[in-house]
């Protein structure tokens, strides 16, 4: 008798261990300890962690420890990784109609890109079915903080100080293209090898967030041109994570992050407040395009729209332009 007991003990006690047994989410971003990508994260990790009971744990793998952004993303394609934090533009490794996002004043300001991408809406419902053919799934989008041409040499007021100027661009193609129709010379250059051709004075400028701007001290004009660049990122999830996740967890992951993502497009606001002032403390000289110069670069730039027309998607260009037109 007293053998049965300890048996059904024991079978109880993996019934209990099964039923609780944690799911982990591998989760990779490229993105520094000190970014407030990361701090975001984070924080929907610990929330999750918390609400669930400690059933489902993100395990976060910041600053590229696990993969860069686009092999990062080729992962989620294949199924061996199971979340990430992706800049948008890379998404168009995988989906071509990404390219958009490097589209010249796409939106008003970089704080309303997760909205024009909301994926209720047609054009972020259109993105993430492209996006599902290809074994991935969007769960939000951030913002990124204001974009600014930053200069080492003179303040940018007018197309005619960017002749000849070359500078360092964020986003594909249609980002390049933006530049050379203004008059300068794109150049593609990682964080690391920036900061040497600066110091080098091989480039003469690079589009730059407040945040990024703070760790070039000789670099001290920086232009405001609205939203000529900007940046974004991307909450995606692999189909084999995804679709092995009970609703329940589904649920939780998605009401959780909705909080999360709200509170880091108002926190990026907060930052760029807050960097913006402590440049000028510091003697850097920020200035804003005129009305009449602002309108002049978007003229410039809007050719960009149907140059890439067609490698973009007439569906989704179409999209983008009635949401751009309300």
């Amino acid at each position: 008798m007293l053998n049965i007991q300890k048996i059904i003990a024991a079978l109880l006690m993996v019934l209990s261990v099964e039923t609780f047994a944690e799911v982990k989410i591998r989760l990779a971003h490229e993105l520094p300890l000190t970014h407030y990508g990361h701090v975001y994260i984070d924080k929907w990790a610990k929330l999750v962690k918390e609400r669930s009971n400690g059933e489902v744990v993100l395990q976060v793998f910041p600053s590229g420890q696990l993969y860069k952004d686009a092999d990062a993303i080729q992962a989620l394609n294949n199924g061996s990784l199971d979340m990430q934090l992706a800049v948008a533009s890379y998404l168009s490794v995988v989906i071509p109609s990404m390219r958009l996002v490097d589209l010249p004043y796409l939106a008003p300001s970089p704080y309303d890109l997760p909205d024009l991408l909301d994926l209720s809406k047609p054009l972020g419902s259109y993105i993430n079915t492209k996006a599902k053919e290809k074994g991935l799934n969007i769960l939000a989008w951030w913002a990124a903080g204001d974009v600014v041409m930053v200069s080492t040499e003179k303040p940018i007021n007018s197309t005619n100080d960017l002749k000849g100027m070359t500078f360092r661009v964020i986003g594909g193609a249609p980002a390049e293209s933006s530049l050379k129709n203004l008059g300068v010379e794109p150049i593609h250059l990682s964080p690391v090898l920036l900061t040497t051709a600066v110091s080098q004075g091989t480039v003469q400028g690079f589009e730059s967030t407040y945040s990024f701007w703070k760790i070039f001290p000789n670099a001290k004009y920086g232009t405001n041109a609205g939203t000529l660049s900007m940046l974004g990122y991307s909450v995606l999830a692999s189909d084999r994570v995804w679709n092995g996740l009970s609703d329940k967890h589904r649920l939780l992951l998605i009401q959780s992050l909705k909080e999360i993502t709200a509170s880091e497009i108002e926190g990026v606001k907060e930052l760029d407040k807050t960097d913006r002032e402590l440049l000028i403390k510091q003697g850097r000289q920020i200035t804003s395009l005129t009305p009449t110069e602002l309108k002049k670069w978007k003229d410039l730039t809007e050719p960009v729209y149907s140059q890439f027309r067609k490698e973009i998607g007439n569906e989704v260009m179409d999209l983008l332009d009635k949401q751009r037109t309300k």
